[in-house]
């Protein structure tokens, strides 16, 4: 829900850090959810996602525009339709393995899993 709340607050140019944030967490953790086998998205959707959330943060530190473009509103709506048929699906404990794998992630040097 929280997630759906970040993308409306950036589609009416309300976003912030803490909002981006929680879109980049639904990235995340909808990408682990697909390897774990909840999911049959491409590397390059998950791609796309990304792209279209770097802008964002391009837009807000160049223009100071906390808003989202059409077109990337598009892609990250069906990123979260996507989540949320993930998290429908997987049991809870392989949701658990993906935000414990997140966490893991984000402690590493790795770079973008995709």
């Amino acid at each position: 829900m929280r997630n759906h709340l970040a993308l409306a607050a950036w589609r009416s140019g309300a976003g912030n850090r803490a909002l981006l944030h929680e879109l980049f967490v639904a990235l995340y953790l909808s990408y682990f959810l697909g390897e774990a086998g909840f999911g049959d998205e491409t590397r390059g959707f998950y791609q796309g996602a990304q792209e279209a959330l770097d802008r964002c943060i391009a837009r807000a530190a160049i223009e100071n525009d906390w808003g989202i473009e059409p077109e990337d509103s598009v892609v990250l709506e069906q990123l979260l339709r996507l989540y949320d048929q993930q998290l429908a699906a997987a049991p809870r404990y392989v949701a658990d393995g993906a935000r414990k794998r997140l966490l893991r992630f984000a402690d590493s040097d790795e770079s973008l899993p995709w």
